[in-house]
């Protein structure tokens, strides 16, 4: 197509794959009624990440417009049909005409309930297969349990983080504002030439500061003479 990119292809796949390799995330699929789910390009695509179907689930739209064995199909029975372990739900989406026509979603799900009710394909298919009523239900008891298996391990990821920062925070050196905070500095970076030198004397290269109990930054050192005279220079 002009003015399409020649990758565009790849594009699109590269973006999928970028959001369900993590394996916190949950994948869910829109496969028409009357598509083999097993051939369906983004079941193989997710299925790299996820080989056991563990963090997928199937929305199967269209369902007016299904073939023959689509109670089966919804259960994971047959030819065409996928066993997933979170499952699959149809839903009747709206058409061109309801949609021109202003048919609200109220109305819509009205509808659905009616044709699902009605149409004798479905009179042996348990109500957890149909409806977006347990779509939604589905949707957020799974959103429920990925939060409980994967927020402490977030919460512990912050917590490293903050220490991680509260450590570099510490090698900040403190606001230098008056005469006799530059007093207290440079008798501290004095003491803590004093104690290398004569650590190193004594063969102990392990130079701690007097103050803080670390280890003696070369680096923070070098801060601390900078400001001192650009103070002194005031």
């Amino acid at each position: 197509m002009e003015g399409q990119s020649p990758t565009i292809y790849q594009d699109i796949v590269g973006l999928i794959e970028g959001c369900v390799q993590h394996e916190s995330a949950v994948v869910l699929h829109v496969i028409p009624s009357s598509v083999d789910f097993s051939t369906s390009e983004s079941i193989k695509i997710c299925q790299k990440y996820d080989p056991r179907y563990e963090r997928q689930i199937i929305a199967v739209s269209k369902i007016d417009k299904h073939d023959k064995g689509i109670a089966e199909k919804l259960q994971g029975i047959g030819s065409g049909s996928l066993c997933l372990p979170l499952g699959c739900v149809a839903v009747l989406n709206r058409k061109q005409e309801e949609i021109d026509a202003g048919v609200s979603f109220e109305e819509m799900r009205r509808r659905e309930a009616d044709f699902f009710r009605t149409n004798p394909a479905f009179t042996d298919v348990p109500q957890e297969y149909l409806g977006s009523q347990e779509l939604i239900k589905k949707l957020v008891l799974i959103q429920q349990d990925r939060i409980r298996c994967t927020l402490p391990l977030v919460i512990e990821k912050v917590k490293e983080k903050i220490q991680t920062m509260r450590e570099e925070l510490k090698q900040i050196p403190s606001v230098i504002l008056t005469e006799t905070d530059t007093r207290i500095a440079f008798n501290e970076i004095l003491r803590n030439y004093r104690r290398a030198v004569e650590q190193r004397v004594q063969g102990d290269y392990e130079i701690k500061s007097e103050k803080t109990g670390e280890k003696f930054n070369q680096h923070a050192r070098e801060k601390w003479d900078d400001r001192i005279a650009d103070h002194l220079k005031m």
